[in-house]
């Protein structure tokens, strides 16, 4: 499977960044944020390659690896940009003290270590955060199988969804209430799912 950056490059642009970001701020020029046409073309061959979506709200301490790579949107004043961003470092929650400038965070805060700035580490606060994709690297002689999951038949107003291989978001999980759906969603199992992937179970 080609890569995203070969795949644009193939589409006439030098990189994902310029592509998505087209459309052009008409009060001032030289701002410049997210085509939607762009954006969704490019996630559907991400997600044909192994990239997934989860909620930013959903992310925790323990969701991601320092193999995972990870891109992102920020909204910015209701203004989306399109971020390739690089390698997961590190997650804080909000209220942790930070060990360089020893300041307390006041939200969640993401780290990690850009591939297109000299390899500079760089924070992200999370409420700034639109959508968030994310990568993770099988090491070699480690394949997965991923996780297995039973179709669901009784639906409630609680669903739980993945984006499976294909790119298509599915339910795999209906809970009683919120409470049930952030258990289900803390368990290693749900979390091993989205980082090695999932499918259904056949019948």
């Amino acid at each position: 499977m080609v890569g995203t950056y070969k795949f644009v490059k193939s589409l006439g642009f030098p990189n994902i960044q310029e592509y998505i970001n087209a459309n052009v701020d008409p009060d001032d020029p030289e701002v410049k944020y997210v085509n939607v046409e762009r954006l969704n073309i490019v996630l559907t061959h991400m997600f044909s390659n192994g990239w997934q979506e989860i909620l930013p709200s959903d992310i925790e301490e323990n969701t991601f690896t320092g193999n995972t790579q990870i891109r992102y949107i920020l909204n910015i004043d209701g203004m989306l940009k399109y971020r390739t961003g690089g390698f997961f470092r590190k997650f804080f929650n909000k209220g942790d003290v930070t060990s360089g400038e020893m300041k307390t965070l006041t939200n969640d805060v993401i780290l990690y270590r850009s591939h297109l700035l000299g390899n500079v580490n760089i924070f992200i606060q999370m409420p700034d955060v639109d959508k968030f994709y994310f990568k993770e690297k099988i090491l070699k002689g480690k394949k997965s199988k991923g996780v297995k999951y039973k179709i669901p038949t009784v639906k409630t107003k609680y669903p739980v969804c993945m984006v499976d291989s294909e790119g298509v978001t599915q339910t795999i999980y209906y809970a009683k209430d919120t409470s049930n759906r952030n258990v289900f969603m803390s368990t290693p199992k749900f979390k091993r799912a989205l980082k090695e992937g999932w499918s259904f179970k056949e019948e």
